[in-house]
């Protein structure tokens, strides 16, 4: 119907015109503060614990050296655990300083089926390199050399109970420098990452580039790609590297002693602080708010798949070995991979586009 009066027309007409600009307004507000509360309520805190048990991790290594014994070296083995599984909260975090200069791998370099890394590091305790127990030399080494996986091994591998012993060899007082330096290497690692996410001045627009050595610009959509994109790439992770990599498609083709952490029988909770921390980032920085109300029912579902991959996780009980062998659990860890191939394909396939976010973006092509 035309309208008579000349100034409701003119209303009509601005509303008209307006309506695509408030729509967008809101909707990179919602970006904006997906982004604020990523960063705030889980980026910013998960690097701190990081920082927080690296430096303890350096205190008690310090005193198994200095003062070995039993009480010291289950001491030591339970900080590790806890150090790792922080590592675990921030691993899949592949933007900003975590990405220069290899920090990643070296603070965690797992490699599989591969053998060379244990290979490097039983030639170094065997010939007693003085480069592996200096922390700066140390830091320039194979990655192999000097994260969490190299630290497992020298406190759980073969020989390291006379870590604790009054008197030590002087292999096994090597072992411990050894031990020491990596646990400084960590620590410098984990002072860097905390230090430079902690600037609260970082401009929203730009935090994914944080490190970046190219000099691109992100604005509020790609920064926001790429978070999902990496919560994607964690999953694809967890799944192809730590469960697919021990259990075959049958019981003869299980491989229990390539799992991360095996040694340390912390393979099961490592798998559970990533998939946590999957779950934290989701809801915390309220991912939901991202869809329209439309889709909340399907957004709503990934954060309760997350919690059934936490529950089929805790009702594991034992080390991978015992869990292949033990028909329930072995049952168990097929759902786990089931329930994050579809949290990966509803995520990519449908969370996004519904989003926003996936107009030029193949999440799980790894761009």
């Amino acid at each position: 119907m035309l309208l008579r009066n000349p100034y409701l027309h003119l209303l009509f007409v601005a509303t008209v015109l307006f309506q695509p600009s408030l729509m967008l307004a809101q909707e990179n507000s919602a970006i904006k503060t997906v982004q604020k509360l990523a960063v705030e309520n889980f980026i910013q805190p998960g690097y701190q614990r990081f920082d927080q048990q690296t430096n303890l991790l350096v205190s008690t290594t310090a005193m198994l050296c200095e003062s070995p014994s039993n009480e010291t070296l289950d001491s030591v083995r339970s900080v590790f655990l806890d150090t790792a599984l922080a590592w675990g909260k921030v691993e899949f975090l592949r933007f900003g300083p975590a990405l220069t200069r290899g920090r990643i791998e070296r603070v965690l370099y797992y490699q599989g089926g591969k053998y060379s890394g244990v290979r490097q590091i039983r030639k170094v305790l065997k010939t007693r390199d003085a480069s592996a127990i200096d922390v700066k030399r140390l830091g320039r080494k194979s990655i192999a050399l000097q994260g969490l996986a190299a630290f497992e091994y020298l406190l759980f591998a073969a020989g390291s109970p006379e870590l604790g012993a009054s008197v030590r060899s002087d292999e096994a007082e090597f072992r411990c420098a050894y031990a020491r330096a990596i646990a400084g290497n960590l620590a410098q690692i984990a002072e860097i990452l905390n230090r430079r996410w902690q600037n609260s001045n970082l401009p929203a627009a730009n935090w994914s580039g944080l490190g970046n050595t190219t000099g691109d610009v992100f604005d509020e959509r790609d920064a926001l790609n790429r978070l999902l994109a990496t919560l994607v790439h964690g999953l694809e992770v967890v799944r192809d590297a730590r469960v697919r990599s021990f259990i075959g498609k049958t019981s003869e083709n299980d491989r229990a002693n390539i799992a991360l952490f095996y040694r340390s029988q912390n393979t099961f909770p490592m798998i559970t602080s990533n998939i946590q921390a999957f779950q934290k980032l989701y809801d915390r920085a309220e991912f939901v708010s991202l869809v329209p109300d439309s889709k909340r029912k399907m957004a709503n579902m990934i954060s309760n798949d997350f919690k059934r991959v936490l529950t089929l996780i805790g009702n594991i009980d034992g080390p991978v070995q015992a869990a292949l062998a033990d028909p329930q659990d072995r049952q168990a860890i097929k759902d786990i991979d089931r329930l994050l191939t579809k949290l990966i394909t509803v995520l990519d396939r449908q969370f996004a586009p519904a989003a926003g976010l996936a107009a030029g973006f193949a999440f799980t092509d790894g761009d």
